[in-house]
């Protein structure tokens, strides 16, 4: 079922909608995989991760940031950190995995996604910054609440 959202996902937001990935994804994961051990998401992990490579290879690098977001969500919700730290936290993590899957997308699938970021932000590296962490911050909230929302009610995939 994991396999089966995802690549809903990855086929319904493209392009600039990309972005709901990094919320969606980890948000499928964590749900479907909350009550597993660390052993069995690992395996879950490494399917998912394959067969990206084989079906959305140009994903193939984000998808592995998502499976970490994922997993740091549920090493969060099983120690009960605060919510700001939470947030903050996540908010980096997140902004630093979409920072690394566009370098690494770049060099291996010649994308250019770097470069168009860059002209977008007239090269100025503070702007591009900010973006990253305006983005990764937006997901991070999201995330929180939704989460939050379906460890309360109980609900389990």
């Amino acid at each position: 079922m994991i396999i089966a959202f995802t690549f809903i996902s990855f086929t319904i937001f493209r392009g600039i909608t990309n972005i709901l990935n990094a919320f969606f994804i980890p948000f499928i994961i964590y749900a479907f995989l909350k009550k597993n051990e660390y052993k069995e998401i690992l395996v879950i992990y490494f399917a998912l991760i394959i067969s990206t490579l084989i079906f959305y290879r140009i994903q193939s690098f984000f998808i592995v940031g998502y499976c970490i977001i994922a997993l740091v969500i549920h090493v969060q919700n099983k120690k009960k950190i605060e919510a700001v730290k939470t947030i903050i936290l996540n908010a980096f993590v997140i902004s630093l995995i979409f920072w690394m899957g566009i370098i690494i997308t770049d060099a291996v699938f010649s994308t250019n996604i770097n470069q168009i970021m860059l002209r977008i932000t007239e090269n100025n590296i503070l702007k591009y910054g900010f973006i990253l962490i305006i983005e990764g911050l937006l997901v991070s909230i999201s995330l929180h609440f939704s989460i939050k929302k379906v460890l309360k009610s109980g609900l389990s995939l």
